[in-house]
């Protein structure tokens, strides 16, 4: 489509089919997102409602973690979960002689990665622990993506923990306590 519009004189009715397509394809693509969160929430309907309770946790982002995780039933840790996603700060160290950046385990999965990766912009705003976190990692000086990765890895524990624990997200937890 844009290399059509930037065409001295482009076909008025190429630009209208193409138009048509991408409006079609548009219509299926969110009706395959509406039938994956309804597949969800009749598969794990009470992990999909403890999933979504967490804030920054969208239904795209919770319909993609029920579907890898099978309903949080695959992994017995978040630590695991994690890993199996890539976000995981993986250090490189060997002696003296090799003493590298740590970075995250990229070995996971991307798509789901960039996923959650958006949804941490959201929680270190309305999160209250995320946004703890997010704060006091670059007031120590962290770069941005940084303390958004553990920001990623930060709301992995939490929705691992609303769904094995069967409670809903509580923003003030740890006000509560103390903490």
């Amino acid at each position: 489509m844009e290399a059509l519009k930037q065409m001295p004189r482009p076909s008025k009715s190429a630009i209208k089919a193409i138009e048509t397509m991408i409006k079609a394809i548009n219509k299926q693509i969110k009706a395959i997102e509406q039938q994956m969160v309804q597949k969800a929430q009749e598969d794990c309907p009470e992990a999909y409602e403890k999933a979504l309770s967490v804030k920054g946790i969208g239904k795209r982002s919770a319909t993609l973690l029920m579907a890898i995780t099978h309903g949080f039933t695959q992994f017995d840790s978040p630590k695991k979960l994690s890993a199996y996603i890539g976000v995981c700060p993986r250090i490189s160290q060997s002696g003296t002689s090799l003493n590298a950046k740590s970075h995250i385990c990229k070995m996971g999965m991307a798509n789901v990665r960039a996923t959650l990766y958006m949804c941490a912009h959201s929680a270190a705003k309305y999160n209250t622990a995320c946004k703890a976190l997010y704060q006091r990692l670059i007031a120590k000086g962290k770069a941005k993506k940084v303390a958004l990765m553990a920001v990623v890895n930060k709301l992995i524990h939490q929705v691992f923990a609303c769904v094995t624990k069967n409670e809903f997200f509580n923003n003030n937890y740890q006000i509560s306590l103390g903490i």
